[in-house]
C-alpha cells in the first residue's frame, strides 16, 4: 500500500474512533432505575445516534419491550423484549420507543420515547 493510501485508513480509523469516544452512557431514570413515570425521564437531554441507555430494574416486576410508535401509543407490548435486569440499547438517529410489557405497566406510565440526532 502507497504511503497516500496508508494515510487514507489512518484518517478513517481515527474518524471512526472520535465518534465512538463521543457516545454517552445514560441509565434511564431519574434514580437509575427502569420504574413507573419514567416518560419524563429524556427530557431536557440531548442524545445522538451511537448514546447507550442502560435499563436497570428487578426482572421478576419488569422487562423493556422495543416496540413501534403505533405499539408504544396503544401499549402493546410487541416488539423486541429484554428481560435480564440490566439492559443496554444503542441509539439510533431515529425515535425509539419503549413500553415495560407486564401486566398494564405501560398503561401506567412505564414507557419512554427517545429521539436520538
Amino acid at each position: 500500500m502507497s504511503a497516500h493510501g496508508n494515510i487514507i485508513v489512518i484518517t478513517i480509523i481515527t474518524m471512526l474512533l472520535c465518534g465512538l469516544a463521543d457516545s454517552e452512557t445514560y441509565t434511564v431514570g431519574d434514580n437509575g432505575r427502569w420504574e413507573f413515570g419514567v416518560g419524563d425521564w429524556p427530557n431536557g437531554k440531548s442524545f445522538n445516534s451511537g448514546d447507550v441507555l442502560v435499563f436497570n430494574y428487578d426482572p421478576s416486576v419488569h422487562n423493556v419491550v422495543i416496540v413501534s410508535q403505533e405499539n408504544y401509543d396503544s401499549g402493546t407490548a410487541s416488539g423486541t423484549t429484554l428481560n435480564s435486569g440490566h439492559d443496554s440499547v444503542t441509539l439510533s438517529s431515529e425515535t425509539s420507543y419503549y413500553i415495560c410489557g407486564v401486566n398494564a405497566h405501560c398503561q401506567g406510565g412505564m414507557k419512554m420515547a427517545v429521539t436520538a440526532s
